[in-house]
């Protein structure tokens, strides 16, 4: 009996170490919704590079970051997207992910995130192409291809440490301005956007044509975020709370599988 007291004693101090550590507060079930298994930001500083979705242009400037920060822990998120931001340097003069990334240098992060295209998709650059070699003084930050494996080469750089991810942003089939409703023209620019993160060793998440386990089965992302509905924007690109909540999960999941340098240099 007296074994017994001390076991449970034991255990509920142990209980008390997990919730004070933060893990088990951030403990969740997978996207799937299959068997429970943690997933932790906890203690961990983020900063994310993009557009307007980044941004959280519908929800007033509580973007992926403030969502991830809520639900799973970051310790420090910094939201360095801009509304109507492109990656090229053409059409926005100076409101692009490039500058975004030069005005925080220096800055120590855990986790660096990038995302946008949709100024790109509105505005249309040339699409351009990734050059041979890694030299950034040939990359052509006018073009859309030059601008993204100039921003992920830069930020390789400036962060040789911390977990790198891209997002590819999702389908809008509702959305007239440029091409972003038009999914097959949006399709090349998402695959150059592809290469340039294979060339550079960076992971993406593609929410435009990739899947995620969802209830049991493999669900694609547009499926998912009921693209064709708007269930969960505010307008035909911009999604809403509800939006960022479904699809924070997923988010925190694959933050949570990037490599470390060690890990991608192998």
């Amino acid at each position: 009996m007296h074994r017994k007291r001390m076991s449970a004693i034991v255990s509920a101090a142990i209980l008390c170490v997990l919730i004070g550590a933060g893990w088990l507060a951030v403990a969740s079930k997978t996207p799937g919704g299959g068997v429970e298994q943690r997933i932790s930001l906890e203690g961990q500083r983020a900063v994310f590079f993009g557009d307007s979705v980044a941004y959280g242009f519908s929800t007033e400037g509580r973007g992926f970051g403030y969502y991830l920060q809520q639900q799973y822990g970051l310790a420090q998120q910094t939201n360095a997207a801009r509304n109507t931001a492109t990656f090229n340097t053409l059409t926005q003069g100076e409101n692009n992910i490039i500058r975004q990334i030069l005005q925080h240098q220096g800055e120590e992060y855990d986790y660096v995130i990038l995302q946008g295209g949709y100024g790109d998709l509105r505005d249309l650059p040339p699409l351009g192409q990734l050059t041979p070699g890694k030299d950034r003084q040939a990359m052509d930050t006018g073009s859309f291809a030059g601008a993204v494996e100039y921003a992920l080469s830069l930020a390789a750089e400036q962060w040789p440490d911390a977990r790198i991810g891209f997002i590819i942003s999702y389908d809008t089939p509702q959305d007239t301005k440029g091409i972003r409703g038009n999914h097959e023209a949006c399709a090349e620019y998402w695959a150059m956007a592809r290469a340039a993160c294979g060339k550079w060793g960076v992971p993406y998440l593609d929410l435009f044509e990739g899947s995620a386990l969802f209830e049991g089965r493999e669900v694609a992302y547009s499926q998912l975020l009921e693209v064709e509905k708007g269930t969960y924007f505010s307008d035909t690109v911009h999604l809403s709370e509800q939006g960022y909540q479904r699809l924070c999960p997923f988010l925190a999941e694959w933050m949570q599988s990037l490599p470390q340098r060690e890990e991608r240099e192998k």
